[in-house]
């Protein structure tokens, strides 16, 4: 299969997180790249098949996007530091 893992072969290109605006490789781990498209559910769970994508061009860290739409629970953790 010469397809077998797209995400690794393709080159690393060097973007700026749109929460924090760090610089961060696009093939680093705990980056999110944002995409639209159509959503089709999978019959066997698991995560959903998105379909037709179409990429928006923003990257960010998962982290950061964890601070963004969940704060309270990202901020959680240091109740108990």
């Amino acid at each position: 299969m010469p397809y077998k893992n797209l995400r690794r072969s393709a080159p690393a290109v060097t973007v700026k997180c749109i929460q924090c605006g760090k610089s961060m490789q696009t093939t680093d781990k705990g980056v999110a790249k944002h995409v639209t498209g159509w959503v089709v559910p999978r019959d066997q769970g698991g995560a959903n098949h998105i379909r037709w994508q179409n990429t928006t061009g923003d990257f960010a860290h998962v982290g950061c996007l964890e601070e963004m739409y969940d704060p309270v629970k990202t901020g959680q953790g240091n109740l108990f530091a």
